[in-house]
């Protein structure tokens, strides 16, 4: 199985005076014959802000990797041409990154070195247009290890390790995720055992570990993915004084991190009742925000964006905090130059510093813009086929998921198209929406994962 090595996943822009030093390097190694190996099996795989190179590896040899925004390249002319920038060791299938998705062709070449030799003959040249991905989508679903019969809540990404969690406890990961559009095959999905059998409906990754968390009061963390460690004993302290007497009852519905806090969002299935509750040990809960936070209100998510939490609700409400300790009850409706009136529920919201502009979609589907998450107004368009989006994010573009299959992509937060390719099953619900590696990964109901390169 080809898998991705961190030490030269990435490009390295080079300038002129080292582009000449590493040329002379490569020429003349100490008087060794030159490399007979030339790179053979090359393909080129366009992507967002980068482009896959794929290639026929022999394991004896160190392999170069020259990259140019030009329609041609030579390893004797690359570091003359602008965007110059070479990639060693590099192995198949090498990432080339950092690329512009808006100034056209990018061309490789590609040479050996072996055992410091000199470098052997250029191989062939390839080329590809880096572009914006949202508009074309691979299924994945159902395949390389996911089951059909578990539905896939929330997804994670750390580094170029994917998460998934769902349904009974389920968990998957994936290194090679990316690799497979480029090599035309399947992403390789593993179970990890996570010694729960509770529905995980929410998953982060803090920067330190990936923490999940679900039904009856479920919450395991793992530091690599693997090996997950369940905490047991939870206390919920109420606001009102006393704790949750039964424990079981406590449906998380999702969980963030602020500043070494976790903040969960919760619901009561013995009554329904609504809750924020804080923790710095995933074990002792205190609950917040009990004076504003509706306890018969649906809160539906909790994240953090831009440095705020924010946790959104049924009927277009929404709370925000600093501190998780501290909150504001709000709602979506009229402004004074848009009067929207929603009523919608709400599921998910994301912030793009490029734009300075916050987008909060739910059901409907709902789809609002606010440049200080108080003032919001309606998306001007809004494909008719669009269902409810129960996940957006930006990270080259905004992008929003939900049910049917639903995907939509927007470059100003106002103006939602539909993709030209919509991978099958139309019908399954995307719950879950990540971006890593130039993919912006969906995850749902039946094992279904959908990408978008």
């Amino acid at each position: 199985m080809n898998v991705f090595h961190a030490s030269s996943r990435f490009s390295a822009l080079i300038g002129p005076v080292a582009a000449l030093l590493l040329a002379v390097l490569l020429g003349s190694c100490g008087g060794k014959a030159a490399s007979d190996h030339v790179p053979a099996g090359l393909s080129a795989f366009a992507g967002d802000g980068q482009v896959i190179i794929t290639f026929t590896q022999n394991p004896a040899y160190q392999y170069w990797v020259f990259g140019a925004n030009s329609p041609s390249i030579s390893t004797s002319t690359w570091f003359n041409l602008p965007g110059a920038r070479f990639v060693t060791p590099a192995y198949s299938p090498q990432i080339v990154s950092g690329l512009s998705n808006t100034v056209g062709q990018y061309s490789f070449v590609m040479n050996t070195t072996l055992n410091g030799s000199p470098a052997g003959g250029d191989s062939a040249v390839v080329s590809a247009t880096p572009r914006l991905a949202g508009d074309y989508w691979y299924d994945y679903g159902r395949q390389g290890g996911l089951s059909s019969g578990t539905n896939l809540n929330a997804i994670a990404v750390s580094y170029n390790v994917y998460l998934a969690v769902g349904s009974g406890g389920a968990i998957y990961t994936s290194i090679d995720l990316y690799g497979a559009g480029a090599l035309g095959t399947h992403p390789t999905w593993t179970a990890q055992a996570s010694n729960v059998t509770n529905n995980l409906n929410s998953v982060i990754w803090n920067g330190l570990s990936f923490v999940a968390a679900g039904d009856h009061a479920t919450v395991v963390s793992s530091d690599d993915a693997v090996n997950w460690t369940v905490y047991t004993g939870l206390v919920f302290q109420l606001a009102a004084g006393g704790t949750v007497h039964d424990t079981t009852t406590v449906k998380i519905n999702s969980i963030t991190e602020l500043s070494g806090t976790f903040v969960i969002a919760t619901s009561d299935t013995s009554g329904g009742s609504q809750a924020l509750y804080t923790s710095t040990d995933l074990i002792n809960w205190t609950q917040q925000g009990a004076a504003v936070v509706s306890s018969t209100r649906n809160v539906n998510a909790i994240v953090t964006v831009n440095g705020t939490l924010v946790a959104l609700a049924d009927g277009g409400v929404y709370y925000t905090s600093s501190d998780a300790v501290t909150w504001v009850a709000r709602t979506i409706a009229s402004t004074p130059n848009q009067p929207i009136g929603s009523t919608q529920n709400l599921r998910a919201v994301t912030f793009s510093s490029t734009l300075a502009l916050y987008v909060a979609v739910g059901d409907g589907p709902a789809l609002f813009t606010s440049p200080d998450l108080i003032n919001w107004r309606a998306a001007s368009s809004v494909p008719s086929s669009a269902s409810n989006l129960r996940s957006v994010l930006f990270s080259t573009r905004f992008m929003a998921v939900g049910d049917s299959g639903t995907a939509l992509y927007s470059d100003d937060g106002y103006n939602w198209y539909a993709p030209q390719t919509k991978a099958p099953p139309a019908m399954s619900t995307l719950r879950g929406l990540q971006f890593c590696l130039g993919a912006y990964v969906a995850v749902g109901d039946g094992g279904t994962l959908t990408v978008s390169y």
